[in-house]
């Protein structure tokens, strides 16, 4: 069976750590210096948002993300993990100002209070 990609990632760091505790500091450093570009590339494909983080992302309302849901829990993009809703940083747009999606969180948190 073919790991997954956070799998892999985790696999080898535990090899870089193995090599490290053996000792082997050059053989540590070269595998650190390939695996960590590798997983900050690779952030969108690991990186789960809560649903609430996922609409301040895209700008996008709770039943735009909704309706899109069991198509990506399909595909292994999105889940439910202690009853909520959450998606894979990769499927959920980005809007084009993300300060101003910070913003806006914060103005609807104070509207709510």
């Amino acid at each position: 069976m073919t790991p997954s990609l956070e799998q892999a990632i985790a696999d080898a760091r535990e090899r870089a750590s193995e090599a490290r505790r053996l000792r082997e500091d050059r053989l540590a450093a070269v595998l650190e210096d390939v695996i960590e570009p590798i997983a900050r590339a690779a952030e969108d494909l690991l990186v789960w948002l809560a649903e609430d983080d996922a609409m301040l992302r895209s700008a996008h309302a709770r039943p735009w993300l909704r309706a899109r849901f069991a198509g990506w829990m399909a595909q292994g993009h999105a889940r439910m993990r202690n009853g909520r809703r959450e998606y894979l940083q990769v499927v959920v747009p980005r809007r084009a100002n993300p300060s101003a999606a910070r913003e806006a969180g914060r103005e609807a948190g104070r509207k709510s209070a």
